[in-house]
């Protein structure tokens, strides 16, 4: 997915929980925020078990999840990867359940098991037709 507004894979407005699920492969141009997932004012997110890998922003402190400092964000188990400028957006507001993996340290991960690495050491999934954001 490509966009000239924030949230290129989802722009979240509201309270909003992402579960099991993939956001990979979309970018944002301009100075918008999230290519992968923005979170706006008055929303908030908790990812549990997410993959966000290979968003790319055209600003470089935009990062793959972005929000605004009043938007709460809560990761447990997620994993942040092969975005170009940043996984996370500095402003934004995050917290960790643990468990996560980052391949840069702008997602602030401190939780129990949270790692930051070089390189996940992820592998290219096969197309098999189903779609994802």
């Amino acid at each position: 997915n490509g966009s000239d507004s924030d949230g290129a894979g989802v722009l979240i407005n509201g309270p909003a929980v992402i579960a099991n699920s993939t956001v990979s492969g979309n970018a944002i141009a301009g100075s918008n925020n999230g290519a992968g997932i923005a979170v706006g004012r008055g929303g908030s997110l908790q990812a549990v078990h997410v993959t966000v890998v290979g968003n790319r922003s055209a600003t470089p402190d935009r990062g793959a999840v972005s929000g605004v400092a009043s938007s709460p964000v809560a990761f447990a188990g997620s994993l942040f990867s092969n975005a170009p400028t940043a996984n996370c957006n500095v402003s934004l507001a995050a917290s960790s359940a643990g468990h996560n993996l980052a391949t840069d340290a702008t997602c602030d991960l401190s939780g129990e098991g949270d790692l930051v690495v070089p390189d996940a050491r992820l592998v290219q999934t096969e197309d098999i037709g189903k779609t994802h954001s």
